[in-house]
């Protein structure tokens, strides 16, 4: 009987555990976006914060559009709440065709947070150029046309 108690309590607390990493995961990305958006922009002027704009869209903005993507499991009670749905409820599309497209709710949230990264990338990437055509802020843009070339490997 003691032994039946441990193993709810052990799985009562590894319930409670596995609800808190996505709220830790989206507080570290974000933390880690407002750090990289201090470091960057320190000594701040309009001059420096467009000339410096491109590496941090690719490193703090990546880093905060992670977090907005596990924000419905880091808040799923206020997602939930809104939605009137569970985050984990089939959503269904029909297209022209006839044919009935389902898939997770959670998943096309993703899928709309990753069209706004890679819209950042480019944006970033064309300012990037931007910048190094006019020979403003050189080391920054170059790192940053470096950094944008590594998450279009990744995303490829």
């Amino acid at each position: 009987m003691q032994i039946l108690r441990q193993e709810i309590q052990a799985l009562s607390i590894a319930t409670i555990f596995s609800r808190h990493p996505a709220g830790l995961f989206c507080s570290v990305l974000t933390a880690l976006s407002i750090a990289i958006g201090y470091f960057l922009f320190r000594p701040l002027n309009w001059r420096q914060f467009l000339d410096r704009c491109p590496l941090f869209l690719v490193t703090g903005g990546a880093l905060f559009l992670m977090a907005v993507a596990d924000l419905p499991e880091a808040l799923q009670k206020l997602f939930e709440r809104y939605l009137g749905h569970s985050i984990y409820e089939m959503v269904y599309e029909h297209q022209s065709s006839g044919i009935v497209f389902g898939e997770l709710w959670t998943s096309r949230w993703w899928g709309h947070v990753a069209t706004v990264l890679d819209s950042a990338i480019l944006l970033s990437a064309v300012w990037a150029i931007v910048n190094l055509s006019r020979r403003h802020a050189v080391r920054s843009n170059v790192l940053a046309l470096l950094l944008i070339f590594g998450w279009v490997c990744l995303i490829v």
